[in-house]
């Protein structure tokens, strides 16, 4: 008896480079829970604002200002990591 690790591979046509693996940016110190409070319009402006800057990254697939959040965060979801990742590198520190 011969025992060995399975091994699964894709038979032709699959390319991992094509691969598109979602990932969550966190971006803090983007508004104060009191800034909301007090401009109605707010909220609804700055995920307008974020996604339009993020979209020059890549797909964007959902915008969410934590609303509550003491450290001012909003997520934005990329259907592709590689987007957040360019993201983070332009993004951080700005």
């Amino acid at each position: 008896m011969s025992v060995s690790p399975a091994k699964f591979e894709q038979k032709g046509g699959h390319d991992d480079k094509k691969l598109m693996i979602p990932a969550t940016v966190i971006l803090r110190h983007m508004f104060t829970p009191a800034e909301l409070r007090a401009d109605e319009e707010l909220l609804s402006e700055l995920e307008a604002d974020v996604r339009e800057e993020c979209i020059k990254f890549g797909l964007v697939d959902n915008v969410k200002v934590c609303e509550n959040n003491p450290q001012g965060v909003i997520l934005v979801r990329f259907k592709d990591r590689k987007d957040g990742a360019k993201c983070i590198e332009k993004m951080d520190g700005r």
